[in-house]
């Protein structure tokens, strides 16, 4: 039986970070409104993909109101923590433009990205999707 439960924070293992490294900007959305702390070490990959996505996630955290840690490898992030609202850049970066919009239905201010459209690279019809499942 499937029944709804608290998240919780956990240390991700280095050995599941390849699996998981394009799931972390939407992990550290989870993270910062889950209990306990997430760290996440050994992913300096992310510092070479579309973007620098550990300074775009720890910069739009920060520019929402979370308190997070940033690691030359990683970043840590204590929840939960509330989002305040206000404006993101998403370095072009499609997986920051979903995450942070995703973090806008959490929020009980606005999330605004800098440049929404860079989300249609991989999910054109992201945002057409993501406010039918709101309406629905």
């Amino acid at each position: 039986m499937i029944r709804p439960q608290k998240l919780h924070n956990i240390e991700i293992p280095e050995e599941l970070i390849p699996n998981i490294i394009d799931e972390i900007p939407i992990l550290s959305i989870l993270a910062a409104r889950s209990e306990g702390t997430l760290v996440l070490r050994h992913a300096s990959e992310l510092r070479f993909k579309e973007s620098d996505r550990i300074k775009a996630i720890v910069q739009n955290l920060r520019q929402i109101g979370v308190e997070v840690e940033e690691f030359e490898d990683g970043f840590q992030v204590c929840g939960p923590q509330s989002f305040k609202g206000g404006k993101i850049t998403t370095f072009g970066d499609h997986r920051i433009a979903m995450s942070f919009a995703i973090a806008d239905l959490l929020s009980d201010e606005p999330i605004e990205p800098d440049d929404p459209d860079c989300a249609a690279v991989s999910f054109p019809d992201f945002y057409h999707i993501l406010k039918s499942v709101v309406q629905a």
